[in-house]
């Protein structure tokens, strides 16, 4: 091979490997838009390339990629599996293109579901896999061992799945509150918990505005997994570092709401906004500068390190890898993009509709969001409103609306729903009954159903989650996978979004309630049939409360 050769499919495979990276990127930081939760994964893409630029300086030297074939039992070949008889390095180079050909499907069910952690963690785990591989044909089994770690470490911006993360937001939630409650009582200060939340005299205080404690908790776990990486530690150290980081942001994130609750009982509800970003801010730096502290006692001194064997020449990858995964990716982009071309210039127009509010009935009020719930659901029109029926039963009504043409649409719709939000704002889950549809007109919308108690009365609650087009799709309201997969199919990508949460308090149960949702809503929804495609953002007529 030339030397010529050698650059072009040099830089040939360092440019497909970087799109497909930057790809991936791309992929996950759709949720760290979305989410404030995981905005730390901005950081995590900048880390990897430092802690590979490190562990580049110390790589041992080449091996060739020879892979020793499995081993059968002692004695003759007779019994042994015909599988013991292939060679690892078919198996291996099987699995990786296994890996490449999911590459495609997964993009596509990725682009149209960017909330589906499944999801997200095999597109993510199928870039490691392929980038380890390649790493692999470069040096060997040394190599993989070498750069294992800063490869694999931008799983932990991936979000986490629902079953770890739900339980565990909650659980650190009330645990902040319920400890700061116990502290306030000790200093003489009345305070009662009420799920997340903490009633003051004064006023209530959101855990979420004092921290919910998910955030500390897995950026620190980020931080002490990319510390212990850049000082080399021992794996027994790491595991002492993380469990150290994390113990140390649970405790001062329990400062930081009990110094909010603090200002908040002495100086009023306000003094909230003032001490929030500041009481923020000076607990991050304090947690980054103990994590650094931890990792610096634990640091190997010099001269406890072993010297790295001296790197050999660099081991060339072969050129039917080079030119078939650069081929793939682009191949791969391409079909993406056609798909959803072809499909969105077919779509049909979707029926449109809003809200109309029962303003003649008694105790009607508009429900204006805070600054703080507007920047959590990121809509771009909300209309809320509460009255009294003519039976005396109260009623509220929240309707958001999220533009077309923007990922960030149906992350904000999918993000938040009543068996969180509910339980968040210290309401017990008692019934989900599953989904019912309800007719307003000719439009059949799927509403969720919901029993919850507060303060020993039952409140039920109906929530519906719509998509542009949907009266075309045989959804079945609760964002099954079947639903996610179908809507890949369809290739509904960048759709408007709707959700509507109506929340009944005085009815003896969720039949009684139902009925009653029957007989309203129609008078609730307007329906507009228009619309041949979706405007632009630019000209879109936003509100914001």
């Amino acid at each position: 091979m030339s030397p010529r050769q050698s650059r072009v499919e040099t830089w040939l495979c360092i440019l497909a490997f970087g799109i497909l990276w930057a790809d991936l990127v791309r992929q996950l930081s759709f949720r760290w838009s979305a989410d404030e939760q995981y905005s730390y994964g901005w950081c995590v893409p900048v880390l990897v390339v430092g802690l590979l630029w490190g562990r580049w300086a110390g790589r041992p030297a080449v091996s060739p990629p020879c892979i020793p074939k499995f081993s059968g039992p002692p004695g003759s070949g007779a019994g042994r599996s015909p599988w013991s008889r292939i060679p690892w390095s078919i198996l291996l180079g099987a699995l990786v293109v296994l890996l490449a050909a999911a590459l495609l499907p997964l993009r596509v069910i990725h682009e149209v579901n960017p909330d589906w952690p499944l999801i997200s963690w095999s597109l993510a785990g199928a870039v490691v896999g392929i980038s380890l591989f390649a790493v692999y044909l470069l040096g060997g089994w040394r190599w993989v061992k070498h750069f294992a770690f800063p490869i694999c470490f931008m799983l932990v911006a991936v979000k986490w799945p629902g079953r770890i993360e739900h339980p565990l937001t909650q659980g650190l939630m009330r645990s902040v509150a319920g400890v700061t409650v116990e502290v306030l009582y000790w200093l003489d200060i009345p305070a009662l918990q009420r799920g997340n939340l903490i009633d003051l005299r004064i006023g209530t205080l959101g855990v979420q505005e004092a921290c919910s404690g998910i955030r500390s908790f897995q950026s620190t776990l980020m931080v002490a997994l990319f510390l212990g990486e850049l000082y080399l530690l021992h794996w027994p150290r790491r595991v002492l570092l993380v469990a150290l980081g994390l113990t140390i942001a649970l405790f001062l994130n329990l400062v930081r709401t009990f110094i909010l609750a603090w200002q908040a009982a002495s100086s009023g509800i306000a003094a909230v906004d003032r001490w929030h970003d500041p009481a923020g801010l000076t607990i991050l730096a304090v947690s980054l500068v103990c994590l650094w502290t931890i990792a610096n006692w634990l640091r190997p001194k010099p001269g406890a390190l072993a010297a790295s064997a001296p790197p050999g020449q660099a081991f060339v990858l072969p050129k039917a890898f080079v030119y078939a995964i650069s081929a793939w990716i682009v191949l791969m982009f391409f079909a993406t993009e056609l798909w959803f071309r072809v499909h969105e210039a077919r779509r049909a127009a979707g029926v449109q509709w809003s809200v109309a509010f029962p303003t003649q009935l008694s105790g009607f009020r508009e429900i204006i969001l805070s600054d703080w719930e507007n920047k959590l659901l990121k809509q771009d029109l909300s209309q809320s409103a509460s009255w009294q029926e003519n039976d005396g039963k109260e009623w509220a009504v929240y309707y958001l609306r999220w533009l077309p043409g923007r990922m960030l649409s149906r992350l904000g719709a999918r993000g938040h729903r009543p068996e969180i939000c509910m339980r968040a704002s210290g309401f017990e889950l008692k019934e989900d009954s599953g989904s019912v549809l309800l007719a307003a007109g000719d439009l059949q919308l799927p509403f969720r159903k919901y029993e919850f108690e507060g303060q020993g009365k039952p409140v039920h609650v109906f929530f519906c989650l719509w998509e542009d087009g949907m009266e075309n799709l045989p959804r079945t309201g609760e964002l099954t996978k079947r639903d996610r997969l179908a809507a890949a199919f369809s290739a509904q990508r960048l759709l408007g979004q709707r959700s509507m949460e109506l929340i009944l308090r005085g009815y003896r149960n969720l039949e009684e309630a139902q009925q009653a949702v029957r007989v309203r809503l129609p008078q609730l929804i307007e329906i507009e049939e228009r619309k041949p495609k979706p405007a632009s953002r630019q000209s879109s007529i936003t509100n914001h409360p």
